[in-house]
């Protein structure tokens, strides 16, 4: 018992920087839209555009880099320190090549707006908008890269502080570049593009500067000169288009869950709202535990110590059900608290809004620990290199369960039903996949114990 303990101790002390980086970056976020609605109600519509494309955009992008951290993590199991220099090289070219991608994407917003029936004038913003980020875009992939190395190497504190760093200087510069402060030019809502493009530049060169400059981490040879290996790109590759599947097609499948609730009405939509807010923190709460354990079972897969594997899951499990218990327990039995914070619960006209926001609640207390459940299962799965089963599972749960159980079930409950459909789909797959996990890792081990 001491050692699961001692386990989850190591598990929280990587992935508590993890969450705080995540909450870092929803903040960013935040703070950015916010920065735009300041030019105007015109504006604030572009930002809910410039918020869910960036959004769908780097998610795309990025999930083709996250491999990195994992096979890093299994090339410091297996004790081969060069091949993660390897593996960050190949990373910094598999960077380049996306960015030219994305930043192809932003520059072309427009006529992708026009093509998708937006207002000509919100395109124009939002157009503009990209086309500045655009600037920015290969050093936010390259810095993505250093950050999976310092994960990989369970060094996440150093990470947090980059990202806040980050935060204070997007803020502060964005706001000069708005408004015209502090003898900056007042760029309006591109001023905000322009300061992360500009952060982007200048953290990418402190963390080349910090890596470079590290004893600790010049063992790894990241910066040794190597030819590349199309052996690292196809697995970075094989590894990162499921995952970018799976992510676009759960994306896409909370949106149609909104889009569902909006036929029902403001009552419902407003409801789901409240939901989806409420359900923001514990997600990057689980993301950073699901980070850490990918991490941590891809070393013991490298060490081929499968207790350790198995260990390193039941941790992650623990720790999620443990904090996503937590959490429903206040939706179930302090649930005005929560809606309050968005709605005045006191004001006659509310009432029908607060109380399905609480049954909504009551649901949503349920989906996050069994969605949870298949988060953490998802990462270890990947940490042993399984990708394209949590792919699969991730489609058949949201669209091929899911989405026709809402269906059914809306016609009879409404938006309530909705959500059951939903808890269902979600149910399912994390049912499904913590079997494949204890299908697999007996699978490896029986193979090694063979070989």
């Amino acid at each position: 018992m001491s050692e699961f303990f001692k386990a989850c101790q190591k598990t929280v002390f990587i992935a508590m920087p993890m969450v705080a980086t995540n909450l870092i970056s929803a903040l960013m976020g935040i703070i950015s839209m916010f920065l735009v609605s300041l030019m105007g109600h015109e504006a604030l519509a572009a930002g809910a555009l410039i918020s869910s494309s960036y959004s769908f955009i780097m998610m795309i992008g990025i999930s083709f880099l996250i491999p990195v951290s994992i096979m890093i993590g299994q090339s410091r199991g297996a004790g081969n320190l060069p091949e993660i220099g390897r593996w960050v090289q190949h990373g910094f070219i598999l960077a380049m090549l996306l960015g030219c991608v994305l930043s192809t994407i932003m520059l072309n917003m427009y006529p992708l707006l026009i093509f998708f029936r937006q207002p000509p004038e919100i395109a124009k913003i939002v157009a503009g908008y990209f086309h500045a980020l655009s600037f920015g875009i290969f050093p936010i992939m390259l810095a993505t890269i250093l950050n999976q190395f310092l994960n990989g190497i369970l060094k996440p504190k150093m990470v947090t502080l980059f990202s806040l760093i980050s935060l204070l200087g997007n803020t502060l510069l964005g706001f000069a570049l708005v408004k015209g402060k502090w003898f900056l030019p007042a760029l309006g809502v591109e001023g905000v593009a322009y300061a992360i493009a500009f952060m982007s530049w200048l953290m990418l060169f402190v963390l080349f500067i910090y890596i470079a400059r590290t004893n600790e981490f010049k063992k790894f040879q990241i910066f040794s000169l190597l030819l590349p290996s199309k052996n690292y790109f196809k697995k970075l590759l094989n590894m990162g288009w499921p995952m970018s599947v799976q992510y676009g097609v759960e994306l896409l499948a909370f949106t149609m869950i909104t889009y569902l609730m909006g036929t029902l009405g403001p009552v419902a939509l407003g409801a789901q709202q409240i939901t989806l807010q409420c359900a923001m923190i514990p997600i990057m709460i689980v993301v950073g535990i699901s980070q850490a354990t990918s991490i941590l079972v891809g070393q013991a897969f490298g060490q081929r110590n499968f207790n350790q594997i198995m260990q390193q899951f039941h941790v992650g499990l623990f720790l999620v059900v443990l904090t996503m218990l937590t959490i429903s327990e206040c939706y179930w039995h302090r649930p005005d608290f929560f809606i309050s914070i968005f709605l005045d619960i006191h004001n006659p006209v509310n009432q029908s809004i607060k109380e399905l926001s609480v049954i909504l609640l009551s649901i949503l207390a349920f989906t996050q620990i069994f969605d949870g459940i298949r988060n953490v299962t998802t990462s270890a799965l990947r940490g042993l290199g399984d990708m394209r089963f949590p792919m699969m599972m991730g489609v058949l749960s949201c669209w091929v369960i899911a989405m026709p159980i809402s269906l059914l079930c809306m016609l009879k409950w409404g938006a309530v039903g909705i959500r059951i459909g939903f808890l269902i789909g979600i149910l399912t797959g994390a049912i499904v996949l913590v079997t494949r996990f204890y299908q697999i890792n007996s699978l490896k081990e029986q193979c090694i114990i063979e070989a």
